[in-house]
């Protein structure tokens, strides 16, 4: 069951997203975004798919689903940990930021406002997630 922080383009606090995460009894938190950057890097060079973790437990969380996400041919824009994003803070429930891909690069921003691709990248993502959980079962 996949339990939405907001439901429209308005801003939430972070506290309170983590609040309703805990609330609804969340196993586990994907923070998911499209990126961008700023003025001083050139849109055309910077692209691709990324996840961020925080805590080094949630390392195979993270890798999981980039590993999944690659496979849609974005760029490899990488897996970073240690990344310092309130929604990584929490550590009762593992979590995973993604951000799917530029929107600020002309050829990510075309796939991204393509709705069978916006499908294809949700899909990869339970992909990696399904593939975590079944390495979590493997393991125990």
């Amino acid at each position: 069951r996949v339990v939405l922080t907001r439901q429209t383009d308005t801003s939430v606090a972070m506290a309170d997203r983590i609040a309703a995460a805990l609330e609804a009894g969340a196993e586990v938190l994907i923070s998911i975004h499209a990126n961008s950057i700023g003025n001083s890097t050139d849109p055309e060079a910077t692209k691709g798919t990324s996840t961020y973790y925080r805590h080094q437990c949630f390392r195979p969380l993270s890798q999981a689903i980039y590993r999944s996400l690659l496979e849609t041919g974005l760029a490899p824009f990488g897996n970073v940990g240690g990344f310092n994003f309130a929604l990584n803070s929490i550590t009762d429930i593992p979590n995973v930021l993604v951000e799917l891909a530029f929107m600020s690069n002309p050829e990510d921003e075309t796939r991204l406002l393509d709705d069978e691709f916006r499908k294809d990248l949700a899909q990869r993502i339970v992909d990696g997630l399904e593939e975590w959980l079944d390495e979590c079962e493997e393991t125990n």
